[in-house]
């Protein structure tokens, strides 16, 4: 039984945590967008309305945000929108693919596949960590882990990065 029966591509659904809603990548008319249904097909609502490639959505834990793919900033990259407010936060920012990602149990981190250094490998971030302003201008992905090299933009204006 289709969740609804529509002529758009619709893929990459994920049920939120607690199964009331399913996220999934919808194609209309050549714009790839999140949407969200209830599994029964009512409740249809668009979730991300912009030009650029969004898919791939995964619930966080608390069912509060949603993380997915962009290629918002012309490279793919990750992003989480809040579901009632539509605050968009960007979690990487790298010249690189990063895509299909998930979230640690706890909310606290995000594991995601990458091609820096020219390989395919997983990474890991702290999202806690990450906060970006519009007056940092920031040209790779500034991480805070042992594991994780930092690199930061070329021009930081006197703000604090934490």
């Amino acid at each position: 039984m289709p969740v609804a029966d529509t002529e758009w591509h619709e893929s990459l659904p994920a049920w939120s945590p607690d199964g009331r809603r399913i996220a999934y990548t919808a194609n209309r008319g050549r714009k790839w967008d999140i949407w969200m249904v209830a599994p029964d097909g009512d409740k249809r609502e668009r979730i991300t309305d912009d030009d650029a490639k969004d898919y791939a959505p995964i619930w966080s834990p608390d069912g509060q945000k949603l993380l997915f793919s962009s290629n918002r900033k012309r490279s793919v990259d990750l992003w989480s929108i809040a579901i009632d407010s539509r605050k968009l936060k960007q979690l990487t920012i790298d010249e690189s693919f990063e895509a299909f990602a998930t979230w640690s149990p706890d909310g606290e981190k995000v594991v995601f596949q990458s091609d820096r250094g020219g390989k395919e490998q997983l990474w890991v971030i702290p999202i806690s960590n990450i906060t970006y302003t519009a007056s940092l201008k920031i040209r790779k992905l500034i991480r805070f882990a042992d594991w994780l090299s930092t690199e930061v933009a070329e021009e930081v204006t006197g703000k604090e990065i934490y």
